[in-house]
Parts: structure tokens; sequence; C-alpha cells
């Protein structure tokens, strides 16, 4: 009986100085900690959504609440009105730096990065402060002008082009037009040195045999041989600079450089000289 009273003593004593060991540990551990026990079944009501999470145990939210009282750090919504007046500073901003973009990709890239900056430093802002400010409108604001912004562009450039398509085709060749409009970068203002030919035609006795003719008469005759001689020569890359009563003043060879501009010039010498043997005849 002794011994078996002994042998009971003992394994109480081992487990009485495990208990005070593992309770001291404990201690160290969780001091100044708070523990809250609850249940967070998937199958009960124990889950639910909040403010920033779809499935959140509930559980939780006594924890975030008793945190809250104890660091002192509240959540709060900022003003209604303080979304709106970011969204119209935001688009002022975005609008007036985007003007300055000539290239479409580097508006669809900026106004891509000043969405993602937006989210950012509304987020970064209520990290910092714990104060919420509404995302959705600044975000739409920003997109919005962003799209419309972008579209307008897009417009405005296309219809610029076809601007300089109309102008330019009454003179230019159709090439040099589409180089013009796909290199605008490579003209600029100052004159540039280039070698090229020069074009310059008269019509024979004009002075005497347009006496002859009503102003009428005069002005078909003149639309009729300009534009035959023109498209001859714009047939070669040629550029009508301007017209002096019956006279032609054309070169080739720039504003788009050539490296064949004399023989092209001749070419059009040649076939403007056999196109005139058949006006004659007419």
């Amino acid at each position: 009986l002794l011994d078996w009273i002994d042998e009971v003593f003992d394994e109480c004593r081992r487990r009485y100085s495990d208990l005070m060991r593992f309770r001291t540990k404990t201690e160290k551990s969780v001091k100044n900690a708070m523990c809250i026990i609850g249940t967070s079944a998937t199958s009960t009501s124990d889950y639910g959504i909040i403010t920033f999470q779809e499935d959140y145990p509930r559980v939780g939210i006594h924890y975030s609440t008793a945190n809250m009282f104890l660091t002192g750090e509240f959540l709060d919504d900022a003003p209604w009105w303080l979304a709106f007046i970011i969204a119209i500073a935001l688009c002022l901003i975005y609008s007036f730096i985007a003007k300055s973009f000539k290239s479409t990709g580097k508006q669809i890239i900026f106004g891509v990065s000043s969405i993602i900056v937006t989210i950012g430093l509304l987020l970064a802002y209520f990290l910092l402060t714990k104060t919420y400010i509404g995302v959705a409108i600044p975000l739409i604001a920003i997109t919005s002008d962003f799209i419309i912004t972008t579209v307008y562009n897009l417009l405005s450039t296309s219809h610029d082009k076809k601007f300089i398509t109309n102008a330019f085709s009454q003179c230019l060749s159709k090439d040099v037009v589409d180089d013009i409009v796909a290199n605008p970068n490579s003209f600029k203002l100052g004159g540039q040195n280039v070698d090229m030919t020069a074009i310059f035609t008269d019509i024979q006795k004009f002075s005497g045999f347009s006496e002859l003719l009503s102003a009428s008469q005069l002005v078909a005759l003149l639309n009729y041989y300009l534009t035959r001689m023109s498209n001859i020569i714009m047939d070669e890359r040629g550029t009508v600079d301007k017209y002096e009563g019956d006279a032609i003043v054309a070169f080739v060879g720039a504003p788009v450089k050539m490296e064949d501009h004399a023989a092209r010039a001749c070419a059009a010498a040649i076939n403007m000289k056999k196109a005139e043997v058949e006006m004659n005849k007419e």
C-alpha cells in the first residue's frame, strides 16, 4: 500500500509540475493578449459578408471591435462630397496632361497608369489614416475621362489626317501624301537643304490667243490644261508648288526625298510634251 501511495503521489507531483511549467510558458506567450472563443462553422450563419471580405467568420467581428477599442484605431468614412471633389480634380489634371501627348499609344498608357495610380493612392490613404474615401466615384470618373479623351483624340487625329489628305491631294501625289501623313515629324519649320529637280512650264503665245476667248472660256481652258499637266507631274510623285496664270511651278524630290528625282522630272516633262500633242489636236 505504501509503495502504491508513493507511486501515485510521484505521478501527481510530475503532472502538477508539467502543468505549472506549461502555464508559465503559456503566460509568457499570451501576456497582454486577448482570446475570443467562438464557432465558425461554414454550414451555419457564423460565416458572412463584411465591408472588406465576402466570407468572414463572424466571431472575428468581436475581436476586431475589441482591438479597435484597445488600440484606439477606428475606421471612418470620409464625407460623400470629398469623392466628387477628388473625381473632378483628377479629371481636370488628366485632361490637361493628356492633351500634351500627340501619340494615341502614349495617351492610352498614361490613361491606364492614371487609373492604377488613383486606386493606389486611395488605398494608401485608407491604410495610413483609416479613413475610407469612396473609390467608385473617382474611379468611374477617371475611367470615363480616359475613354472619352482617347476616343476624341482618335476621331480628331482621323479628321486631321483626312483634312491633310484632301488638302494636299490637290497638288501632291497620293504616295507623297501618304508619306506625309505617316511621318509628320519628318517635316519642320525653318526649311531644309535637299537635292531636287524643279519644273517650269508655260503655254506658248498664251497672251495672244487668250484675248480671243471670253472669261468663262479662258477659265475652262486653263482648268482643262492645268489639271491634265498637274496629274502628269503627280504621277511621277512630283509636287505642284503654284500656278502663275498659264505657268506651272513644280518640283520633284520634296517634301519627300527621292534619289531618282531628276529622272522622274524628265519623265514628267516628256509625258507632258506627249500630252500637249493630243491636247493641241483637241
